[in-house]
C-alpha cells in the first residue's frame, strides 16, 4: 500500500496566564479523547516520513486528543505546564495554555470548547477545567495522583482514575465543577476507558496485573480481570466485546486482548518494546499499538489481535489519536507529531 507520514515539531508556545473562573456558562460537552490513545478511524497505509518544520523537537508529549471535528490535535507537554493546540492539515503548533501543573492526562469535549487536564501526578495533583477558547482555568481536588481523565457519552459526567497506591475512580460533573466520593478499586490505577454500554469504566490496575470492571450507577462489586504485570493503557473496541492493554514493566514487549462478553484476557501479543498507547478504528476491525521502544506502530487485526504490519514512524511513539480520517502519534520524548493517513474510511 502507499501512504506517507507528516512530522512536525512539538514546541510549546508562549503561555497564558490563564486561572481566572470558568464553570458557569460552560456548554455540555461529551466523548472525549483520553490518555494514550483513541479510536483510530481506518486502516494505515505504508508510509514515508515527510518533515513538515524544520524546527527542532520540542517539549516531550504525555498525552494527545483530536477534538471532534477533526481540526485541531492538544498535546498536553509534560515537561511544561501546557497544552498546545496543533493544526490537523499541519500539524503546526499553534497557542498554549497554562494549566497550572504539568500535565498527565487530557479529555476533550465534543464540542470542541472545553477539556478536562490531569496535572501534577505527584506535586499538588489537580484537575484543570480549560476553556478552550479563551484559555480560563479552574482547578479542582480529585485526590492524590490523578492519572487519566473521559467524559461521558453526555459530557455531564467524567471521570478520573488515581489515587496511587489505593487505586480510586472518581466522577466528576464538570459543568458544577462537584467532585463526588472516589471509588475504591485496586492499586494504581493508571489507564481508562469508558466501555459503550454506558454502565462500566475499565482501568488498568498498574499495580495488581488486572483490569477492574467498575460499574458507573448503583453500588455493585467491582470486578477484577488478570491480565501480565503491569497494565498501563488501554482501549474498547467499539462495539463492546473486546479490549486491549499494553503494558510498561521492564522490558515489556506485548499486550492483552481482553474478552469483554466472557470477561477474560486472551493470549498476549508480540508488538514491540514498550508498547504504550493504543487505539481500536472506528469499525473496530484495526487496531494501533505505538511502541515507544522500539520506535514502531503496530497494526493489529482488532478481532484476532493478530499482527498484520507495522509502521515505523521512529523516535519514541507514545501516544496514539485521531484526526479526520488519520492517525496522529507524538513522540514521547519530544513532542514531535507524525501523522499517519489511514484508508478505509473513517
Amino acid at each position: 500500500m502507499a501512504g506517507q507520514h507528516e512530522r512536525v515539531d512539538g514546541n510549546t508556545a508562549g503561555r497564558a496566564s490563564t486561572r481566572r473562573g470558568f464553570v458557569a456558562g460552560l456548554a455540555a460537552g461529551g466523548v472525549a479523547h483520553a490518555v494514550g490513545g483513541s479510536l483510530l478511524a481506518g486502516v494505515a497505509r505504508a508510509d514515508t516520513p515527510k518533515p513538515c518544520a524544520p524546527t527542532p523537537p520540542g517539549i516531550r508529549t504525555v498525552a494527545i486528543a483530536a477534538t471532534p471535528d477533526g481540526r485541531t490535535i492538544w498535546t498536553a507537554d509534560g515537561a511544561a505546564t501546557t497544552i498546545t493546540a496543533h493544526r490537523r492539515t499541519t500539524l503546526r503548533r499553534g497557542r498554549s495554555i497554562d494549566v497550572g501543573g504539568a500535565p498527565v492526562g487530557i479529555a476533550i469535549a465534543p464540542d470542541g470548547r472545553r477539556a478536562l487536564v490531569t496535572t501534577a501526578f505527584y506535586d499538588e495533583p489537580r484537575l484543570a477545567l480549560v476553556d478552550l477558547r479563551s484559555g480560563q482555568v479552574e482547578h479542582l481536588d480529585v485526590g492524590p495522583e490523578p492519572y487519566a481523565v473521559v467524559f461521558t457519552a453526555s459530557g455531564r459526567r467524567a471521570y478520573v482514575s488515581g489515587g496511587g497506591p489505593d487505586g480510586t475512580l472518581t466522577r466528576v460533573d464538570p459543568d458544577t465543577g462537584r467532585v463526588h466520593p472516589p471509588v475504591a478499586i485496586g492499586a494504581h490505577a493508571r489507564g481508562l476507558a469508558l466501555h459503550p454500554d454506558g454502565q462500566h469504566a475499565l482501568v488498568a490496575l498498574n499495580g495488581e496485573a488486572a483490569v477492574a470492571v467498575v460499574p458507573l450507577r448503583g453500588v455493585r462489586t467491582v470486578r477484577h480481570v488478570a491480565t501480565s504485570p503491569f497494565p498501563a493503557q488501554l482501549a474498547i473496541s467499539p462495539d463492546g466485546a473486546r479490549a486491549l492493554v499494553t503494558h510498561n514493566g521492564f522490558g515489556a514487549r506485548r499486550v492483552t486482548p481482553l474478552d469483554l462478553v466472557h470477561w477474560r484476557a486472551r493470549k498476549p501479543v508480540t508488538t514491540g518494546l514498550d508498547p504504550a498507547g493504543v487505539g481500536y478504528s472506528r469499525s473496530g476491525a484495526v487496531a494501533l499499538v505505538a511502541n515507544a521502544g522500539a520506535g514502531t506502530v503496530s497494526v493489529l487485526d482488532g478481532h484476532t489481535g493478530r499482527h498484520r504490519r507495522r509502521v515505523r514512524p521512529g523516535g519514541a511513539p507514545r501516544c496514539v489519536a485521531v484526526a479526520a480520517g488519520r492517525g496522529v502519534v507524538a513522540d514521547g520524548r519530544t513532542g514531535q507529531l507524525t501523522a499517519i493517513r489511514l484508508s478505509g474510511g473513517r
